[in-house]
């Protein structure tokens, strides 16, 4: 088995919590060869796509340097590979599109993971807005008097955050009597040049954010991520605490209600964030959590992962 991993430099992974590393370390149990490259190394030769990646051995480690062999590096054609994952963080700017129109040319011949028409056309936030019913009140809009209204509407304040956001970034708990509140806006908006989502504060979020990771539709794992001290994020990013949690009869309902968008779709593994029993985020660019999951419950998700998508194709 080949496998090709689309993503940031592995020496900077900080492998204590890094998904990516999770997935690497796998694909060693399961003896693939294991290529990494970033998709700026990606180019197309017509329809063929090819990439100048480097060839990785993989050991559970501390530090990159020991986790991290290369092998060997040369030019790789996809098309030769069993699986390539695109596990390049966000931004989704216009370089990961672009990135993504040229994995779309080998789709026929790998599995790629996630399909790259739905990493194009599906955004982690406003995804929320096809599940009225299992997401908190949400609005769209460039307009400061459509959000003070809707804080109003929640009980006093939401919480704003940027369309492209991730990891907690630019996430803001707005109320219109803070004297920043101005400002709040008025970066969240770009003085009312970009749109920005506003979403009914949940007062829940004070006891946790959960992360339930997906695999082909099938929840394989949990873990609530705690916001520290004077910190309304959740995010292990800016601070959060993971806490073990399992899969509840209440998160597997919201699993089983994403289910089939998310196979229609064919995102094969992501992320649902929810919050008081809501679903706030679908998170499907690079959802992180394995390793606070398997280091909290002794699991090996990853496994759980790999087994899922492999009886679903």
């Amino acid at each position: 088995m080949k496998t090709l991993i689309i993503c940031d430099d592995p020496w900077s992974f900080d492998l204590h919590g890094d998904t990516t590393f999770a997935i690497m370390l796998e694909c060693a149990r399961r003896d693939s060869e294991i290529w990494y490259c970033d998709s700026f190394d990606l180019s197309a030769f017509g329809a063929t796509v090819k990439a100048n990646a480097t060839q990785l051995s993989v050991v559970e480690g501390k530090r990159p340097q020991d986790a991290f062999t290369i092998q060997s590096k040369q030019q790789i054609d996809l098309s030769d590979m069993d699986w390539v994952w695109m596990r390049k963080d966000p931004p989704v700017d216009a370089h990961y599109l672009q990135a993504t129109l040229l994995l779309e040319l080998v789709t026929k011949q790998t599995n790629v993971i996630n399909a790259p028409r739905s990493l194009r056309d599906i955004n982690e936030h406003l995804s929320v807005l096809q599940f009225q019913d299992i997401c908190p009140k949400t609005i769209v809009t460039r307009s400061k008097q459509d959000i003070d209204e809707f804080a109003k509407e929640c009980g006093g304040k939401c919480v704003v955050k940027p369309i492209e956001g991730f990891g907690g970034l630019g996430v803001f708990v707005y109320d219109p009597t803070d004297p920043n509140a101005g400002s709040i806006l008025e970066l969240s908006t770009n003085a009312g040049n970009h749109w920005t989502m506003a979403q009914q504060f949940l007062p829940q979020a004070s006891d946790g954010d959960k992360r339930v990771i997906v695999a082909a539709g099938n929840a394989v794992g949990a873990v609530l991520r705690v916001p520290a001290k004077y910190e309304a994020r959740g995010n292990l990013h800016v601070g959060g605490k993971a806490v073990a949690s399992g899969v509840t009869a209440e998160d597997q309902k919201i699993v089983e209600r994403v289910r089939p968008f998310l196979l229609s779709h064919g995102i094969w593994f992501c992320g649902l964030d929810i919050i008081g029993g809501k679903m706030t985020e679908l998170n499907i660019t690079s959802p992180t959590g394995i390793r606070h999951i398997d280091r909290l419950t002794k699991q090996n998700t990853a496994s759980m992962m790999f087994d899922a998508i492999l009886a679903a194709l």
